[in-house]
């Protein structure tokens, strides 16, 4: 987007400077006529320029925001499967570890009842 506006606005700021010049050069030689055509020439032309300019910096606002979105989502999504794998791992490891003390609780009441047993 940047690239085609490039040159643009060295053009334009040469153009309204000439304007500009050719303004004060005919007031200083008294044609206020010839002044007044280059002075409002000037003045469109530097109302224009401003506009086009706040456009392109709007235009730029909106790309950088939708790249930060873009980008917020991309790394919202990194948290969530670190998160997602984090729990999983941790779940799983909480259910091994309740499984293997249900089982050893079994085999130490297997084993008490088989002592009481036999006394």
């Amino acid at each position: 987007m940047l690239e085609r506006r490039k040159n643009s606005p060295v053009r334009d700021d040469i153009e309204n400077d000439v304007y500009k010049i050719l303004s004060d050069n005919y007031l200083i030689t008294k044609d206020i006529k010839k002044h007044d055509y280059y002075q409002e020439l000037y003045l469109k032309r530097l109302a224009q320029t401003n506009k086009d300019a706040a456009v392109w910096v709007n235009k730029l606002i909106a790309q950088e925001k939708l790249h930060s979105k873009i980008e917020s989502d991309r790394i919202r999504g990194k948290y969530v499967y670190s998160i997602v794998l984090s729990l999983v791992i941790f779940l799983s490891l909480f259910i091994y570890l309740l499984m293997r003390q249900v089982r050893i609780r079994r085999k130490r009441s297997l084993l008490e009842k088989k002592v009481l047993d036999h006394l």
